[in-house]
């Protein structure tokens, strides 16, 4: 900084220096900075600092976070957990559906069972009727015999042996 102090001339000092002042004491108020000047600068300087600290700071979390939740998807023990809850929800789908098929299937043996016993001739037994066999085959008509055959009569509880004594034709309408 040149000063002189003459405002009128002009020294080779002026030439050469950066900033030229007309007094010695306006050079010495340009070389010192004002202390509170100062002070607020570094304030502002020390707020921006700490705004841009903390954005940078949030940035990296936001980024942590998106990268720790790739890092969870692409694991295979996390793939391994998505596939066993899988498994288990498709194993609890078949067994309900094995479930229901099973209570279909038993519920048409039922509805069989109850048909069958309609015409069962084991059912007829117990209900006083008798199945009469002639040398092994059914005996549906008094032509089948004659006088002095020997016929089996199934009953519900067993087998009766007999003999024909005699044939009277009956006709049932």
């Amino acid at each position: 900084i040149s000063a002189v102090g003459h405002e009128t001339d002009t020294t080779i000092a002026d030439f050469v220096s950066d900033l030229r002042a007309p007094t010695p004491s306006a050079a010495a108020e340009l070389a010192v900075m004002d202390v509170g000047e100062l002070l607020a600068s570094l304030q502002q300087e020390k707020e921006l600092l700490t705004r841009c600290k903390h954005r940078k700071i949030r940035e990296y979390r936001v980024e942590t976070e998106k990268r720790m939740q790739r890092l969870e998807y692409l694991s295979p023990s996390a793939r391994v957990k998505e596939k066993r809850t899988t498994a288990m929800h498709l194993e609890e789908a078949y067994q309900a559906a094995i479930k229901q098929c099973l209570m279909r299937q038993r519920q048409k043996l039922a509805l069989y069972i109850q048909r069958m016993k309609g015409v069962s001739p084991l059912d007829k037994l117990n209900q006083g009727y008798s199945y009469v066999a002639h040398e092994g085959k059914t005996l549906t008509s008094i032509e089948q015999v004659t006088d002095g055959d020997q016929v089996q009569i199934y009953v519900s509880d067993g087998l009766l042996s007999a003999r024909i004594n005699e044939k009277k034709c009956i006709k049932y309408s």
